[in-house]
């Protein structure tokens, strides 16, 4: 929504044919669009760490367990 405002500031502006505070809040909204583009970035990039990390958990348990069970099986089969 933050946007949208923005851009009917801006278009308001241009229609006013006040292209100085057009261009004003140009450079505001460009500005407010990159500081909110890296903070979703960053946040996306640590959700996907997490999520990396969680699946690395989980295929080391999957191994330790497959490894188990090779163990008991062959001890089945020696037995």
């Amino acid at each position: 929504m933050t946007w949208v405002k923005e851009h009917m500031e801006i278009m308001d502006a241009l229609c006013a044919n006040d292209r100085e505070r057009a261009a004003q809040r140009m450079r505001a909204h460009l500005e407010n669009a990159y500081v909110s583009t890296m903070k979703l970035t960053a946040e996306a990039q640590k959700a996907a760490a997490a999520r990396s990390k969680t699946k690395g958990r989980e295929r080391s348990n999957a191994s330790r367990r497959r490894e188990r069970n090779d163990v008991s099986a062959e001890s089945d089969i020696a037995g």
